[in-house]
């Protein structure tokens, strides 16, 4: 019978399956297109050059499956289980969710299209998306422990909730990316990623990595920035409303046109930064190093708070703007 012959090159397409235990078969080449296999075990299957198209996939058991070549372009795989399957010359195109599907060191293809796709509670633990091109998909709840989006598109692509714990974002496209109130304390880029106008209110990067990294018209109000290595860093015309960046290293930074009121930089290394044209009203410069910095044009600057503060002149002061030892202001 069509349905029941589960061998290498059969026609199962359009066949109810859901719930069937189809573990370990050898359904290589077969044709399952638009067929129901939700809930189905295909456990350590091989289906290796078989057609999944457009089939229901929901909730199925796929764990070590073999996919080599296989197609599952436009199929429903919501809740599936895909664990440790390698999926790199798969055609996954036209796949819209995969919201709480299990991919745990799932390889997916290199440079793959999924613009829009949502991964909504996703589990994609030590997964590959190298390459991918994911703009405006939407990873809200996600685990993304250890996975690698190094080089991938995100622009525009919502992370609410993610779990960022060892994530590879080297040389990823961040611009515009959604990343309220995310923790990316400790990560480190070999490869710098692009935050230009990324929205990373209140996230948490204590202690990360971010030498020379473009913030440009990043909105990181009451975001958390204590103790990162900043040597060099972007963040022109960024809004830094009552941000916080105790003890970072932000040596030659850039704050021009930044909105830094109430930001806080206590004993911070800012020497040789640049806040030409930002507002500093209320900024903490508390026991900073301000060798060096400019503050051309600096608007509110007699707002700042400076205390046991190492001028641009390299004097200590407890008001480094009375005292006419700002570069490019004074009373």
């Amino acid at each position: 019978m069509p349905c029941t012959a589960f061998l290498p090159g059969a026609d199962l397409r359009k066949c109810d399956l859901s719930g069937k235990d189809l573990r370990g078969l050898n359904l290589s080449g077969a044709d399952i297109s638009f067929a129901i296999l939700s809930g189905a075990d295909m456990t350590r299957s091989d289906l290796s050059g078989s057609k999944l198209t457009e089939a229901d996939l929901t909730n199925a058991m796929l764990e070590r499956a073999v996919l080599t070549n296989a197609s599952i372009s436009g199929a429903s795989i919501n809740g599936a289980d895909f664990t440790k399957v390698d999926l790199s010359s798969a055609d996954i195109s036209d796949i819209q969710s995969f919201d709480g599907a299990t991919s745990i060191e799932t390889v997916f293809p290199a440079d793959t299209e999924l613009v829009g796709a949502t991964f909504v509670a996703a589990d994609l633990t030590r997964g590959s998306l190298i390459g991918a091109n994911l703009e405006k998909a939407d990873f809200t709840r996600a685990i993304l422990y250890r996975t690698d989006l190094s080089q991938t598109v995100l622009t525009e692509t919502t992370f609410r909730g993610a779990n960022f714990d060892g994530t590879r974002l080297d040389g990823a496209n961040l611009q515009g990316a959604h990343l309220v109130g995310v923790d990316l304390g400790k990560i480190y880029f070999d490869i710098k990623p692009d935050f230009r106008g990324a929205d990373l209110q209140s996230a948490d990067l204590s202690g990360a990595g971010l030498d020379g990294v473009d913030f440009k018209g990043a909105d990181l109000e009451e975001a958390t920035f204590n103790r990162a290595e900043m040597r060099a860093t972007n963040f022109t015309d960024t809004d830094l409303r009552d941000a916080r960046m105790r003890d970072a290293d932000l040596q030659g930074a850039l704050f021009n046109g930044a909105d830094v009121s109430d930001a806080d930089f206590t004993v911070a290394n800012l020497s040789g930064a640049s806040f030409q044209d930002a507002d500093v009203e209320s900024t903490k410069f508390v026991e900073a190093d301000l060798t060096n910095a400019i503050f051309r044009s600096a608007e509110n600057i007699d707002e700042a708070l400076f205390e046991e503060t190492i001028c641009p002149d390299s004097v200590k002061s407890n008001d480094c703007y009375e005292e006419r030892r700002l570069r490019g202001v004074s009373p």
